[in-house]
């Protein structure tokens, strides 16, 4: 059992109606793909079927799809979970429309192996006739992924080459290595779904991403309703855990009303998000009839879910067949989907594919005309990297006000869990890519270092005409830098100024450091406080003002000033006080804590004989300063208040 579950992989077939594609299947397997009653008596088929192969390695899922141009729909929905395909061509007919539609569609969803049957060789007497179908499949081939993939010559009437193609088939398997995507949330696009009576909904697809178990919750798409895995089976057998590459039928229970749909995506709670729009890189057929205008109104095909579309080219004006670009495509109706998931499009009339390309931002921001160029470069960036890789781009490229993502945002946009995420930014922060701003947020160096400088020209601007040195709050600093920098980002910026030496923390404030000489005025200025100060300790802002003629403004600057270069403390930027007497009754403090073990406002006020104003004042600064902490409305040393108390 354990070998059954580790292959996970999936070999679907492919080609042109009646060429033997269901047939096949079911000579290779036993197994008739064609379940419906309707089917059998047309010999078509009309919804996709399933069997599976037992090979050394443990079973391989196949799925067969319908051929007929009509139903490329539905061939589409089985082709999205495909790692490998078995092309089919009947002998007697060769290279037909569908075919060729097929491999168009298979190149667009980026599946690149596979094998070629010849079918219905036993109608075939001529091998003139048979080498030159051969020839003809050799030369459709040579542009293709499949240019190289062995031709096998097969009848189901005879079983000729029905053994060597399952020997070809096991080695196919054996060669053929699915990613792991660990890190990655569950995803299933519902290919099909039914109600089975005393057991409810289920849904069969196959596992895109992750894994999941019974009793797991899962979030349903459209919509985000919620439901729980009840059961689930592969090949007709229960499991306990399902995971990527399997082909499974799931079993849901507290569906919402809506129920389960053909196209619904079953996922990770909370790992997606539906988007108004997406941005991708586009390829046209080279067979297409014509170009493809700027804007272009399509059907889309993404996982088994098919909408309306618009497509919009960025940084050209038309893409000529056989060419490629990057495009803006806005379904009709929101969807979800994840970096580097592979989508096709189609003309609605007459329906034929005609492009198809990958995900690059799945939450992508309206463009105006202005920032297309300027985002080509990042679409450029994400276009050459993998998920891990995007998650530093979208820092780099957010155009996003703030600038900063969160990890839960981030790992929308690359299809990854957090736990994945997280470690690889980190990784980031300590190679210097990014910063952590704490929590879940992460800000690109490129936004970060052009926070810090726009606080330096800030404060150099600031200090052409104040004091050279000076206090601000972190709003006033926040001004400084524009006013629009998010809190966290804001505080990141000024621990690095703080390390650098430019400012320091000064309580709840940040002092911007000595810059410079004071010019006459200042210095008269300053001088006239410093006489005001000896004759009134502690001295009022409201007399400096009136007795020294100045701007409420710029007496608080000559304050905070003084304060900074320790002449002084400034007590809520109401009071200033002299050295001496500040300090002494900072010592006083100090006495009764380390007498009493903590002082309170009353203490101090009885023991300093000060207006409780005062004392308030007082103790509340040698809070602010990192002098004291505060429990319970008692002040108490900090331990590192401690250690140095010795010194006082």
């Amino acid at each position: 059992m354990a070998d059954e579950e580790a292959l996970n992989l999936i070999v679907g077939t492919a080609g042109h109606v009646d060429h033997g594609k269901s047939s096949l299947v079911q000579a290779l397997t036993g197994t008739n793909p064609d379940r419906l009653p309707e089917e059998q008596r047309r010999e078509i088929t009309i919804r996709l079927g399933f069997a599976f192969l037992k090979t050394p390695r443990g079973e391989l899922g196949i799925v067969d799809v319908p051929g007929h141009e009509k139903l490329v729909r539905e061939m589409v929905a089985g082709a999205t979970g495909f790692d490998a395909v078995l092309l089919v061509i009947a002998a007697d007919e060769g290279i037909m429309p569908q075919t060729r539609e097929h491999l168009d569609i298979l190149g667009l969803l980026g599946i690149n192996r596979g094998l070629v049957a010849l079918t219905k060789v036993d109608l075939v007497e001529d091998e003139e006739w048979l080498a030159l179908v051969e020839d003809d499949v050799k030369k459709a081939l040579a542009k293709t992924p499949f240019a190289n993939a062995p031709i096998l010559h097969t009848s189901t009437k005879t079983g000729a080459g029905i053994d060597e193609l399952r020997d070809r088939l096991f080695e196919l398997a054996a060669a053929t290595r699915r990613e792991t995507l660990a890190g990655r949330p569950f995803r299933l696009w519902a290919d099909r779904s039914f109600t089975v009576k005393g057991f409810g909904s289920v849904a069969t697809g196959t596992v895109q991403g992750g894994g999941i178990s019974v009793g797991d919750s899962v979030e349903l798409f459209p919509g985000r309703g919620k439901a729980r895995v009840r059961g689930l089976q592969t090949n007709g057998r229960s499991r306990d855990t399902v995971s990527i590459g399997q082909r499974v039928a799931i079993n849901l229970s507290g569906l919402p009303k809506r129920g389960l749909k053909h196209g619904n995506l079953i996922a990770t709670p909370n790992s997606l998000v539906e988007s108004q729009r997406f941005d991708a890189r586009l390829r046209l057929l080279a067979s297409a009839a014509k170009p493809l205008a700027r804007i272009t109104h399509l059907k889309l095909h993404l996982g088994t879910r098919e909408e309306p579309c618009r497509v919009m080219l960025l940084g050209c004006e038309r893409l000529m067949p056989g060419e490629e670009a990057f495009a803006q495509i806005e379904p009709e109706r929101p969807l979800s989907t994840c970096f580097n998931d592979n989508f096709l499009l189609r003309y609605p009339s007459p329906s034929v594919t005609v492009a198809g390309g990958r995900v690059l931002d799945p939450l992508a921001q309206h463009h105006r005309r202005s920032r297309k160029k300027s985002y080509l470069n990042a679409l450029d960036e994400l276009n050459a990297t993998d998920a891990e890789g995007s998650l530093t781009l979208w820092l780099k490229h957010n155009p996003l006000p703030g600038k900063e993502l969160t990890t839960t945002e981030l790992a929308r946009r690359s299809g990854l869990l957090a736990e994945v995420v997280v470690p690889t930014l980190q990784a980031a922060a300590e190679a210097g890519e990014v910063a952590h701003l704490g929590g879940e947020r992460w800000l690109h160096s490129r936004w970060h270092n052009a926070e810090i400088e726009k606080l330096r020209q800030g404060l150099a601007k600031l200090l052409e005409k104040k004091l050279p040195f000076h206090r601000l709050n972190r709003g006033e600093l926040a001004q400084l830098s524009g006013g629009k920098t998010p809190g966290a980002a804001l505080l990141t910026a000024l621990k690095q100024l703080t390390a650098e030496g430019v400012i320091s923390k000064a309580g709840a404030d940040y002092a911007v450091l000595p810059q410079g000489e004071l010019n006459d005025k200042q210095r008269s200025q300053v001088e006239s406080a410093r006489r005001l100060l000896t004759e009134e300790d502690p001295l009022g802002l409201h007399k400096l003002t009136e007795a020294a003629g100045l701007h409420r403004d710029t007496a608080v600057g000559i304050a905070r000033y003084l304060d900074g270069i320790g002449e002084a403390a400034f007590l809520e930027d109401a009071w200033l006080w002299g050295k001496e007497l500040y300090e002494s009754f900072r010592q006083q403090a100090l006495t009764l804590i380390k007498r009493d073990g903590g002082v309170r406002v009353a203490e101090f006020k009885e023991a300093t004989k000060l207006s409780r104003k005062f004392a308030t004042q007082l103790l509340d600064h040698f809070y602010d300063r990192g002098m004291t902490d505060r429990r319970k409305g008692t002040h108490v040393l900090l331990d590192s208040a401690k250690a140095s108390l010795s010194h006082d």
